[in-house]
């Protein structure tokens, strides 16, 4: 097995794992054999547990209201079972490595379907759960064919299932389906239709589960800002950029997701209409975040790029060397002037400002 299957197949499994781990499954020493599917290789116990028909309709074990308890219950309560099975054929075929991909998807797709047509309307927690990952595989797949249109109806689906609210602390994953719902709309160019969902997903971060909520709403929040950026709407972008930023700060150390790639962000805007003193301000606030891993490393946004306007400003480079940025993390600051902030692909994260925003 070469080493691109071999990443392949540690991808997929990691898709397996809440099923297959039900039974302590043991994977075979051995890779897989030439033209042996991933299911076929490691067959999961669960798909071949069964309870006898007579007993199928005791479902006095099927109440429980936490993902954890999926291993206990899938043992006794067919409700349960049936779906979990389902849906593992489901999160095989979305990861299958070999093979045709796009057979591949379509096959996930269609297990996932039967997965929400066995749940019906979900009457126990945990078959809400199971709705939940059905769709979760089901946009996977649609994403990886590029189908954008059935995508955002799964999306919104998976976010109107979590909100059936039978499970207990929801919001995590309620935050990550709103993310997911986000993407695929700036995939589309709807960019204010997810600014709005972005306003009701923010809701989460005065939840109970905020702290768990923070993770997914910060990439949301990320990704709307910077596609504001590139379209120029920089009053939006500094607005939301400015409320995440004074709602994370009041979460405790360790709990303050994004918070960098934010204040990066605001640096960006900073930069770009002059405000040298601000930014000076703003970087002494970052270096002196003792819970900061990024001090001086790219980050989503490529810090200290986002700076770039202001690297003939006086302060600036003599700050970033005092936060320990390397010559060739300063030299980044000349890059982003000649060609933007861009990713490894070479798209676009933001325009250098002084370009002209037409360019873009």
């Amino acid at each position: 097995m070469n080493a691109i299957k071999g990443a392949a197949l540690l991808a997929c499994l990691s898709l397996a794992v809440p099923a297959a781990a039900q039974f302590e499954i043991t994977y075979p020493d051995e890779p897989p054999e030439e033209g042996q599917t991933l299911l076929e290789w490691a067959r999961p116990p669960i798909l071949d547990h069964t309870i006898p028909e007579p007993e199928r309709s005791d479902v006095s074990t099927c109440g429980a209201r936490h993902d954890f308890d999926l291993d206990r219950v899938a043992v006794t309560c067919w409700p349960v079972l049936r779906a979990t099975q389902l849906w593992t054929l489901a999160s095989f075929a979305q990861g299958e490595p070999s093979g045709d991909t796009r057979a591949n998807q379509r096959q996930a797709i269609g297990y996932a379907d039967q997965t929400l047509d066995f749940i019906g309307e979900p009457r126990w927690p945990l078959q809400e759960h199971l709705r939940s990952k059905a769709l979760e595989t089901k946009l996977s797949a649609l994403v990886k064919l590029e189908d954008w249109n059935a995508a955002l109806e799964t999306a919104r689906a998976l976010i109107a299932n979590i909100d059936g609210d039978l499970m207990l602390h929801d919001d995590f994953r309620k935050g990550f389906a709103h993310r997911r719902y986000g993407d695929i709309l700036l995939q589309l160019g709807r960019s204010e239709e997810a600014r709005a969902d972005l306003e009701i997903a923010r809701q989460l971060l005065d939840g109970s589960d905020a702290d768990k909520a923070g993770w997914p709403i910060s990439t949301y929040s990320e990704n709307v800002i910077a596609d504001a950026t590139r379209k120029g709407d920089l009053t939006y972008a500094e607005q939301a950029v400015d409320r995440y930023l004074a709602k994370i700060r009041t979460f405790g150390k360790g709990w303050q997701f994004g918070i960098d790639d934010h204040r990066d962000l605001k640096l960006y805007l900073l930069a770009a209409r002059g405000d040298a003193q601000s930014a000076l301000t703003l970087l002494d606030e970052r270096f002196a975040d003792e819970e900061s891993n990024n001090r001086c490393k790219d980050g989503q946004f490529k810090f200290p790029m986002v700076l770039a306007p202001l690297r003939d400003t006086p302060g600036i480079v003599e700050r970033l060397r005092a936060g320990g940025c390397r010559v060739v993390d300063i030299a980044g600051l000349e890059t982003a002037a000649k060609w933007g902030i861009r990713d490894r692909s070479g798209e676009i994260l933001l325009p250098y400002p002084e370009a002209g925003w037409s360019d873009f």
